[in-house]
């Protein structure tokens, strides 16, 4: 059974809007246009909700005692958190600023800087470091887990101490079951 190539392409092409004035070419398509305005869904609320979903991953709870097991007292810690969140929402304004005046994503607004085809420069990129946000996550994800299911079922802690403290010179990491 051969595979039906152009049948794939369709399905993996960019839709076209009804009344477009443009053709589907690699430098021209329906993501990279300005959003007409009908398509433009997102509002104050949906921005909150982002930035709030956006600050409730792994690394935003850490961040507290990382900075005590650096030495902050919890006032300083909460202090650097705040401003840090001021100064990171400050830099995420200014970068999103031309996406919300002109309508346009990422790709089109680093085109002016980089070129039509040294965009793709930061544009993998951006893929290598969601690819690597994503791995941290998912590690501390799992170590949160397996700490949790500790926590519950103790038996279940892992690496199971298989020696005692004094015959192997090392500390036991769980509980002896």
């Amino acid at each position: 059974m051969a595979i039906d190539w152009e049948v794939w392409k369709r399905k993996l092409e960019v839709p076209k809007d009804e009344d477009a004035h443009y053709e589907n070419t690699t430098w021209c398509n329906r993501d990279l246009i300005p959003i007409p305005p009908e398509r433009r869904t997102y509002d104050v609320w949906s921005y909150f909700g982002y930035w709030t979903v956006s600050g409730s991953c792994i690394s935003a709870w850490s961040t507290g005692s990382t900075l005590l097991a650096f030495g902050l007292s919890p006032q300083q810690a909460i202090g650097v958190v705040i401003i840090g969140g001021f100064i990171t929402g400050l830099l995420a304004v200014a970068c999103g600023w031309i996406g919300e005046v002109h309508h346009i994503g990422f790709t089109v607004s680093s085109r002016f800087s980089w070129g039509m085809r040294g965009s793709y420069f930061p544009v993998v990129i951006r893929i290598f470091v969601a690819c690597m946000w994503f791995g941290m996550q998912a590690y501390w994800g799992g170590q949160a887990t397996r700490v949790m299911i500790g926590a519950i079922i103790p038996a279940r802690t892992w690496p199971p101490t298989t020696s005692s403290a004094s015959s192997s010179g090392s500390v036991p990491l769980s509980r002896p079951s």
